[in-house]
């Protein structure tokens, strides 16, 4: 059994593949092109996000460390204002002005409880101020 002859490919057809493959070639080069100019845009679109994602990261501590310096600054005061009043309540007890009297057991509970008061609110501010961000 003898195999199936077959005919020799004409020029014609060969033209046209070539032509072909040319065509195919510039359709991939210029796909190649918009790929990569692609990739570009998306990288440069990324560091933008990240830099404005940093910017308000940073924007937003300055806020807080303003809020933080505002609020600390309230307190120091109001810690004044209640350290002035328990000298005051000592002095006017001590000179016995205005006929103010108070037990010794008063006076030292208040006293006391003031000091721990004063202490605690500036542990808790401190403890605030300078916590760990994540």
């Amino acid at each position: 059994m003898s195999e199936p002859v077959t005919a020799p490919p004409d020029s014609r057809s060969l033209t046209e593949f070539r032509e072909g493959s040319g065509k195919i070639d510039e359709v991939a080069t210029s796909e190649a092109s918009k790929e990569a100019k692609s990739d570009t845009v998306s990288i440069n679109e990324r560091y933008k996000l990240q830099i404005k994602r940093e910017r308000e990261d940073l924007l937003q501590i300055k806020r807080i460390n303003e809020v933080q310096l505002s609020m600390l600054d309230a307190l120091f005061r109001l810690i004044k204002l209640w350290l002035f009043s328990v000298i005051l309540v000592v002095a006017v007890r001590a000179f016995n002005l205005a006929r103010f009297e108070l037990s010794d057991k008063v006076m030292i509970t208040y006293i006391t409880s003031t000091t721990v008061s004063v202490l605690g609110l500036f542990h808790i501010a401190a403890r605030w101020l300078f916590s760990k961000r994540n």
